[in-house]
């Protein structure tokens, strides 16, 4: 069987490593990237299961992401995090 390939988008490293790290742990064929532009070169070459997105990216929203490109991936349901700060 095929493992599900999942694209992490995060513009902060750390974040998107340990996502990452977690998500190969568990089976799954990870992508990922800083910026929404590499979500959508991933989108147009790869067959992506579900996509985790930081919500604040560099270049867009992580939820215009997530809706304009929808249809490409088969996970349509949406998990807010916020970031956790020692403030």
């Amino acid at each position: 069987m095929k493992s599900a390939s999942v694209l992490v988008i995060d513009d902060e490293e750390n974040l998107r490593k340990l996502l990452s790290r977690v998500i190969e742990l568990g089976g799954c064929n990870v992508l990922s990237g800083a910026a929404a532009k590499t979500a959508c070169d991933y989108f147009k070459k790869e067959n992506i299961t579900a996509v985790i997105s930081d919500v604040r990216l560099p270049d867009i929203n992580g939820d215009d992401l997530v809706s304009t490109n929808q249809k490409r991936f088969y996970c349509s349901h949406r998990l807010h995090h916020d970031r956790i700060s020692s403030d």
